[in-house]
């Protein structure tokens, strides 16, 4: 009796030992002084996940790879910036950039972001530490090489002449649908995607869309490209006629989409201005963006990083 109960104690603690050790915070990298576990790793996956749609199609493995790879970038910028900025007082520009992201998954106010971070075990907090790093960064790169952007506003206004040419619009029908959790989701949304394959997308929009369009069988009519959210543009251009969307999270639920038809139409003399200052600021990031590297790439040899 008594071999019996040693026996068990010793599974009880070898299972326990295992345990522990899965358990176990690891050093992954060392970036400076700076060290980047494990935990640190799994945060900043689902810091990914949670603030781009399109990682979901993504092989687990190469997102944990990347955000592994985004987490020493992190680090490195901000051993710089440290060097010239205080971190972690209050930056307007920090809430813009958040409004900015929220917006663009589909949700109205920081109140509705927040609860969509919950599902993540994300915090709002860590949220702004890490968009506070890339403001003050970019604010970095621009006072170290604002006097090395180069414009030609002629040459963008030719560009944007031939491109406003060449702009598409599109006719387009919605099914929306809302859930509780994911689970729900995948059933309500198996659902859905059987019914078009069965009867059609306008009749399934008749017995599933909970948006008023379903009065006209989900059609929304043509709609200009420049009025439509960056992930709902893209999510349509990697479509063709008659097909559907991925489904689409927004504030008031999930998106299908279908594309009815498209075609390109001509406004020349529509905001011409406006979008040349749109066009000069982007030509201005983008040349930013190539300084930003070069500085990053400066900062990085003078950095030991040893990673396991």
């Amino acid at each position: 009796m008594i071999k019996k109960i040693l026996f068990y104690l010793l599974i009880v603690i070898f299972f326990n030992d295992d345990n522990l050790k899965a358990n176990r915070v690891k050093i992954i990298a060392k970036v400076g002084t700076e060290i980047i576990t494990n935990v640190d790793i799994d945060n900043e996956y689902k810091y990914l996940i949670a603030l781009n749609n399109n990682y979901n199609s993504i092989e687990k493995k190469k997102i944990y790879r990347y955000a592994k790879e985004s987490l020493i970038r992190e680090k490195i910028k901000k051993s710089e910036i440290e060097k010239f900025f205080n971190l972690g007082i209050k930056d307007n520009y920090v809430d813009e950039r958040i409004i900015i992201i929220y917006k663009n998954l589909g949700f109205q106010n920081i109140n509705e972001f927040v609860d969509y971070l919950k599902d993540y075990n994300l915090k709002i907090d860590e949220i702004y530490k890490k968009i506070e790093i890339e403001i003050k960064w970019n604010q970095l790169i621009f006072e170290k090489y604002r006097n090395q952007i180069i414009i030609n506003k002629e040459v963008l206004k030719k560009e944007l002449i031939e491109e406003k040419r060449n702009r598409d619009t599109f006719n387009l029908s919605e099914i929306v649908f809302s859930i509780k959790n994911k689970s729900e989701f995948e059933k309500k949304y198996n659902q859905i995607i059987k019914s078009i394959n069965d009867i059609g997308f306008e009749k399934t929009v008749l017995i599933y869309s909970e948006s008023s369009s379903a009065n006209n069988s989900g059609n929304l009519g043509w709609i200009d490209e420049i009025s439509l959210s960056k992930i709902i543009l893209n999510e349509i251009k990697r479509i063709g006629i008659s097909e559907i969307t991925k489904p689409i999270k927004m504030s008031n639920g999930i998106l299908i989409l279908k594309l009815n038809d498209k075609k390109k139409i001509n406004k020349i003399n529509e905001n011409l201005e406006n979008e040349l200052t749109k066009l000069i600021n982007f030509e201005k990031n983008r040349q930013l963006n190539t300084f930003s590297s070069i500085y990053f790439n400066k900062v990085k040899e003078k950095i030991l990083i040893n990673e396991s």
